[in-house]
């Protein structure tokens, strides 16, 4: 109520009165009935349910606050659960706990797997940057721990436009994974547990969204939790197969490490129990692949050997957090705390590919897994439930991604065995690569796993050919002629449901309440999972905080035309916000993760699913280095934010807004800004007219800063001739006080300036652009009934009537997404959309 006379949404009152962050161990046969406590009961209970047993460290060092076990027999009440605490899982959990709910962390040894980099050991790249960079605007994990633990950072694509850059980041592991569990301790109302979980508790629903809704988890040792919304992260988990070679396939999601062996075989077994039951759920399902390289020992490598290429990182280091990037002055604002290491190119030969060529096929990339041969007859054999951590890797040649494959079709009936699919699109095996590619030479980067560890990860060179092939294969490699091979590559086989079983939210149709995110989804790297953690976390905690109210996407338009005493108390109370907010949040033209969540849940993913810059259609406006300015007002009006944050993005997007304005203001003749300016890179004018700095900067690669430092001397100048007694002009006064403004941002933060510049880049276009995406987003917002009968409706294909009959969208944009709906049939219920609005006078449809 506090919040509501303020304004203020609930969420962001919820979030102080969190519990704090717990580590708890279920014991065995503590399952019991369930306490009617409600949720701030139960934040009232902690202290009396739980007995502290003292602090406890990792082996990398990380301390946990409070390590508690659990002393009562009872059931424990949750808003959300969170399964898995890889990248999708920690962003999930974190989401939600901003959000004020109470949330459980179930994944097993938590201190030795949360926050473990499968595979490769970086960070962002070509659009993934971008990803990384929108999470940091609503106050996710990644950003942060990719600052703390980053040993080298580069920005790719830096000689094109700013729209298709990617800030990328290699990692130390030991690093990530300590920054990503010390965040966590800090969430308020988080309680991370140390279990897996065997099943979902699932009751029937007549009414409502879905076929039926979740209602808790069941752990490995029977210990229900309660909570009324479920996000589900397992990774590679679900049924993961490992195959070397010809070696027998073996039952794992990863190869662990000595920290990870005994939780990856626990979360192994149980993820097969959680794959059972989606297949029993009714989900459409299918097999997809992915896949490492070799790990090799730094030691045994040659470093000196003139053919190896080495790559430092950028002199002026390009950070993922906007906290650490907004810093006065142009260069070096970001200080990296990790050393700074280089990492190193070579290439393969043609001894490389007569090797792999001349190799027997790995079975990993002729077949799918004999699915009854390895789990029994009832492929889901096992006891226990999902803990492992999201983001089992693939290779990739520039800045990771998915190796694998795809199975391309969907096994909706589980059959024995799922048929050979097409060779992977991105980031393909080094077996593939030779086989489409003969006679090429193929890149092969050396990267360094950490500053402590003698582990290079040899990225391009995934593959699965015999252990004796491999070492062979490497050791025709300039610099690796005497390599010692510490781990030999692998493919993964898993199980994934096809995301287009679940809404925008990442929620599922067939049950209310239960979300899924990550590969999982079909998709593949870190950064993907991450994105989709951070949605489903919240999500779900806005289904657990406000119920259908917050599954609902009520625009503007439709709280206006309701009774205004009702709409103004869904407003206060955050329920309609919410909604709307995770619409814009959500929306293509908006962010990265709208595309991603769209791409996904109106396309499905036949192979693996890679964020590229290319998806993105309005990709000139949504930009990395302005994910703030575009989301981090959306993050406060959902509660994502915290309040230090929302200050630290709100000052930025006024510095940019100042920047904007004293660079329209900036205004000399060409003459001036080159001879008194001295600004040598001022476009040719003939016209005699004055240059703004907003048209220098649309027209040409003018550096901002060297504009401001030009106009200071122009200013200088200017009072010179002052004191000479010539007579100031109107536009002297307005000249000054813009390059005092502009350098006023520059002693706040640079990067603001470099933002605005750029949208003076992109200004002509991005004119355009709006007027394109007002008039697209005026038809995509229309609303469809949720119980149509689209039988009903003329003009519409068999086809089409089968189609939106499976996925029923809820708008009109969804509907034009969806494969296999032709342009015709979305004018068709347009129109028929209209009519309906008109004779239900605006209501909700």
């Amino acid at each position: 109520r506090v919040g509501r006379r303020l304004r203020v949404p609930v969420t962001m009152w919820r979030r102080q009165l969190g519990a704090g962050f717990e580590v708890a161990r279920a014991s065995r046969g503590s399952r019991g009935t369930g306490l009617e406590n409600s949720r701030r009961e139960w934040r009232a209970l902690v202290s009396c349910r739980w007995s502290a047993v003292g602090t406890s460290t990792s082996r990398q060092g990380t301390s946990f606050r409070n390590v508690v076990s659990w002393t009562t027999p009872t059931d424990r009440d949750f808003d959300v659960i969170v399964i898995g605490g890889g990248h999708a899982g920690t962003e999930a959990a974190s989401a939600a706990a901003r959000l004020g709910a109470s949330v459980a962390l179930v994944t097993p040894s938590p201190l030795k797997t949360i926050g473990e980099m499968s595979c490769n050991p970086s960070i962002g790249g070509l659009a993934k940057g971008a990803l990384v960079k929108e999470i940091d605007a609503l106050d996710g994990l990644m950003g942060i721990a990719g600052d703390a633990a980053g040993i080298q950072f580069r920005v790719l694509n830096s000689t094109k436009g700013p729209a298709v850059r990617g800030p990328r980041a290699q990692m130390d592991r030991t690093l990530y994974k300590k920054t990503i569990q010390s965040l966590l301790s800090d969430a308020r109302g988080l309680v991370v547990v140390d279990a897996a979980v065997r099943d979902l508790t699932l009751t029937s629903e007549s009414e409502g969204y879905g076929r039926g809704k979740v209602s808790g988890v069941t752990l490995d040792n029977g210990t229900t939790l309660k909570a009324p919304t479920v996000v589900v992260c397992t990774g590679t988990f679900l049924r993961g197969v490992i195959r070397v070679g010809t070696r027998l396939p073996r039952v794992a999601g990863r190869v662990p490490t000595s920290l990870t062996e005994k939780p990856d075989r626990t979360a192994t077994n149980a993820a097969h129990s959680l794959s059972k039951r989606l297949y029993d759920s009714g989900f459409t399902m299918g097999r997809m692949k992915t896949g490492t390289p070799p790990r090799l020992c730094g030691t045994s490598i040659d470093w000196s050997d003139e053919r190896l290429t080495k790559q430092p990182g950028d002199a002026s280091p390009t950070p993922f957090a906007f906290a650490n990037g907004s810093k006065p002055g142009k260069d070096n604002r970001f200080k990296p705390i990790a050393p700074q290491i280089p990492c190193y190119a070579t290439r393969t030969t043609t001894e490389t590919e007569l090797i792999v060529a001349s190799a027997p096929r790995s079975p990993h990339e002729i077949a799918a897994v004999e699915f009854d041969e390895i789990f029994g007859s009832d492929a889901g054999g096992g006891e226990g439930g999902d803990g492992g951590t999201d983001g089992g890797k693939a290779d990739g040649s520039e800045d990771k991604g998915g190796d694998g494959d795809t199975n391309g079709g969907y096994d909706k009936n589980r059959t024995s065995s799922v048929p050979s699919a097409p060779s992977p699109r991105y980031c393909p095996s080094l077996e593939t690569k030779v086989r489409r590619f003969p006679g090429r030479s193929h890149l092969v980067w050396l990267e360094p796993e950490g500053i402590d560890t003698d582990v290079v990860y040899p990225n391009g060179l995934s593959c699965s050919l015999e252990p004796e092939t491999q070492e062979a294969m490497l050791r025709t490699i300039p610099g690796l002629e005497n390599v010692k091979v510490l781990k030999p590559g692998y493919g993964v086989e898993y199980d994934f449901v096809d995301p287009r079983e679940l809404r925008v939210t990442l929620e599922t149709k067939k049950i209310n309440g239960l979300f899924f995110a990550g590969q999982i989804n079909g998709t593949t790297g870190y950064e993907e999972a991450a994105a989709q953690g951070l949605v489903a976390g919240a999500a779900a905690a806005g289904v657990a905080i406000h119920g259908d109210e917050g599954r609902r996407f009520l625009d503007a338009a439709d709280s206006a035309s309701k009774n205004s005493d009702a709409s103004k108390t869904s407003e206060l109370e955050g329920e309609s916000t919410f909604a709307s907010s995770l619409r814009a949040l959500l929306r293509r033209d908006n962010s990265y993760i709208g595309v991603l969540v769209d791409d996904l849940t109106r396309r499905g993913a036949s192979e693996p699913y890679r964020m590229f810059s290319s998806r993105v259609e309005r990709r000139l406006s949504v930009r990395p280095e302005n994910a703030d300015v575009r989301l981090s007002a959306i993050g406060v009006s959902l509660g994502l934010v915290s309040f230090e944050r929302a200050a630290v993005a709100k000052t930025r997007v006024q510095l940019v807004d100042h920047a904007l304005i004293g660079l329209d203001l900036l205004k000399r003749t060409p003459h001036e800004w080159r001879v008194v300016g001295l600004l040598k890179s001022t476009p040719v004018a003939r016209h005699g007219r004055h240059l703004s700095a907003v048209d220098m900067l649309a027209v040409s690669n003018v550096c901002p800063f060297d504009v401001v430092t030009a106009a200071t001397r122009i200013v200088s100048a200017r009072k010179e001739n002052e004191e000479a007694h010539e007579i100031p002009s109107p536009h002297d006064a307005s000249f000054q006080r813009a390059a005092e403004i502009l350098r006023h941002v520059i002693e706040q933060d640079g990067s603001a300036l470099e933002s605005a510049s750029t949208d003076c880049f992109y200004r002509p276009y991005l004119d355009r652009q709006a007027r394109d995406v007002a008039e697209m987003n005026s038809e995509e917002s229309a609303f469809l009934p949720r119980n149509v009968d689209y039988t009903k409706i003329g003009g519409l294909r068999n086809e089409d009537v089968e189609t939106l009959t499976k996925h029923k969208p809820e708008t009109i944009g969804e509907l034009g997404r969806l494969q296999g709906v032709t342009p015709a049939a979305r004018l068709v219920l347009l129109q028929y959309a209209k009519r309906v609005g008109q004779r239900s006078g605006g209501e909700e449809l």
